[in-house]
């Protein structure tokens, strides 16, 4: 940026009494598209009114992609802990197989012991889902508030690395260890129930 005088400008760039971009702020951002339609309509075709995110559409769009390859890459890392997760509960089912003819005696049905397994894998994942969401808040609350992690050079317009929490991204995340985590725990304790209740 260089701040200097509107005529040293244009004579230096040789415009004479020409500007190229007029930036207006508006107070109330929720309006920014009302202001916008009624500029370009009293402006003409002659002039282009773009907002914030139009002026920098490709550097939204990169930020955008990177979201999405961040998310893929943990929605594959939460597809392996599900393999580990398989074998875990698949673990403990064997190590409880005399418990299971214990119930089996008692009169527990083969669905019952399947329920007891899928929940105690299901309370843990939730639990884990908390603890990480919860350490993940943190630590992007410290990123927006005090900028852990710069940048990396003098050539950007912010130092830090820019973070906004939104409720969306958290939902969507503690759904997707969710539905993993049900789907991972819901067959080995469905099969294993059935096959060692038979045993």
């Amino acid at each position: 940026y260089i701040i200097t005088s509107l005529s040293f400008l244009q004579n230096l760039t040789g415009r004479g009494n020409k500007v190229s971009a007029i930036e207006i702020q508006i107070t109330d951002a929720r309006n920014t598209r009302q202001v916008q339609d009624s500029l370009q309509v009293r402006l003409g075709s002659d002039f282009k009114v773009q907002n914030r995110l139009q002026q920098q559409e490709f550097l939204y769009k990169i930020l955008n992609t990177e979201k999405l390859a961040v998310f893929l890459i943990l929605t594959f890392i939460i597809i392996i802990a599900m393999f580990n997760i398989i074998g875990s509960l698949s673990m403990l089912m064997l190590d409880k197989k005399k418990d299971i003819k214990t119930f089996k005696s008692f009169g527990t049905t083969k669905s019952q012991i399947s329920i007891i397994f899928f929940s105690k894998s299901m309370l843990t994942i939730i639990f884990g889902a908390c603890i990480g969401i919860g350490i993940g808040l943190f630590v992007a609350f410290l990123q927006q508030n005090y900028g852990v992690i710069s940048m990396g050079g003098s050539s950007f317009v912010v130092n830090s690395y820019p973070v906004k929490i939104k409720l969306v991204d958290i939902i969507f995340t503690g759904i997707t260890v969710l539905v993993v985590g049900a789907i991972s725990s819901f067959y080995p304790a469905k099969f294993l129930a059935n096959k060692l209740f038979n045993n």
